[in-house]
């Protein structure tokens, strides 16, 4: 089952590795939100769409980074927008999934699920929701009341909802009539999308620190495979056909939160406290490359022509060649830049101040992310120019090649 096989033995360290003398990225614009952004941006038209823990969803303007408007909610927001013609569906913190109008925000709808919540304690991994899909006229998401729905696009009435065992964060994916998704339960399921019936599920292996092998992060589909990460340490291929594992890689320190992404045939997936950024091949799952990226790598990366672009939680932005693994460029948040000394050595490595605390209670971890910037997202881009956000509560325009 497992795939240890290397194809290419091709290491690239990302410090010790000549970066190329691609000039670097300049900043457009800079937005500050009141607290810190998890969700990914979303660019449509002149607009930038994203949501905070602050408790408000944004829009600004593509070009100048202006606030065009803001929706307050009750509760902190950790999804990403869903935009869709006129309209754009979120779901909030709060429980509820809302349905805007793009241009004022004012409510067409909201579905009220039976409410949100983390499933770690003090969410010191816990950190996205769900984010709505839309597939024939129903929006599709998971929730932290267990369940998976299907919700009327139009109308906002619920179609159907599936039961797990329990918080589901995951975004789920779509092909013909198989919805999949995965569950904190262990479990990654096929459910027939016009039903909501069970096809199959599939049960993680567990580890001795996650027995359950929690299903966190989001699947993406190639062909007939879905690709999965879980907090077992395993990165999973499963044929949908079949609802059987077609291989998987283990990695040794850490699991898979970011949303895989396909090159070629190359599924490229970051992981946590391995903290690199690997290539797999899509058959196999034996790594064409990896990155050591020295921090932890919730968000997805963004891949346009043979251009990777990602995040780490040390508040760094990356840019990645996928044809050699090798790092293009890099960018350093304000936070980064800030705070640097207090937490991180000369050479990128964590300090004592710092080593204290991620050893030490859990609550006092995920502010050191905060304050350095950390990039829980994945970035956009149009034209030439690149968006991210990050959990300092800013969101960044670069101009780049």
């Amino acid at each position: 089952m497992k795939s240890i096989l290397v194809t290419m033995s091709v290491l690239f360290n990302l410090y010790n590795t000549a970066q190329s003398q691609e000039p670097k990225p300049t900043l457009k614009w800079k937005f500050q939100a009141l607290d810190a952004i998890i969700g990914s941006p979303v660019i449509d038209g002149n607009a930038v769409y994203f949501s905070s823990l602050d408790k408000n969803l944004y829009a600004v303007n593509f070009q100048t980074g202006k606030q065009l408007w803001k929706f307050e909610t009750v509760a902190p927001n950790r999804s990403t927008v869903l935009v869709s013609g006129e309209v754009l569906y979120f779901l909030s913190g709060d429980g509820n999934v809302y349905c805007l109008d793009k241009k004022t925000a004012k409510i067409n709808w909201s579905f009220k699920t039976r409410g949100e919540k983390k499933y770690d304690l003090y969410s010191f991994a816990d950190h996205f929701q769900s984010s709505p899909v839309l597939d024939g006229g129903i929006l599709y998401f998971g929730s932290g009341d267990h369940n998976v729905y299907a919700v009327n696009a139009k109308s906002g009435k619920l179609v159907w909802q599936y039961k797990t065992g329990n918080v589901v964060h995951a975004t789920p994916v779509i092909q013909n009539e198989n919805l999949l998704i995965g569950s904190f339960d262990g479990y990654f399921y096929d459910l027939n999308k016009i039903t909501g019936k069970s096809i199959w599920k599939f049960k993680s292996v567990g580890q001795k620190y996650f027995p359950l092998g929690e299903f966190q992060g989001s699947p993406a589909i190639s062909g007939g495979t879905v690709y999965v990460g879980s907090r077992d340490f395993n990165f999973y291929a499963l044929n949908i056909k079949k609802g059987i594992c077609n291989w998987n890689h283990y990695f040794t320190r850490g699991w898979s939160i970011a949303t895989p992404v396909f090159y070629r045939n190359m599924v490229i997936n970051g992981t946590s406290d391995d903290r690199i950024l690997a290539a797999m091949d899509t058959s196999s799952g034996a790594i064409t490359w990896q990155i050591d990226a020295q921090f932890n790598i919730f968000g997805s990366c963004l891949v346009t022509d043979s251009t990777g672009f990602f995040g780490t939680l040390g508040g760094k932005l990356f840019a990645v060649n996928l044809n050699t693994g090798k790092i293009i460029w890099n960018y350093s948040t304000d936070g980064r830049q800030k705070y640097h000394n207090e937490y991180l050595t000369d050479n990128e490595k964590y300090n004592s101040n710092s080593i204290k605390l991620l050893t030490g209670d859990l609550a006092e971890q995920v502010p050191i992310f905060y304050k350095l910037g950390g990039i829980f997202s994945k970035p956009a881009k149009m034209d030439k120019f690149l968006v991210f956000s990050s959990s300092e509560g800013a969101v960044y325009c670069l101009k780049v090649k």
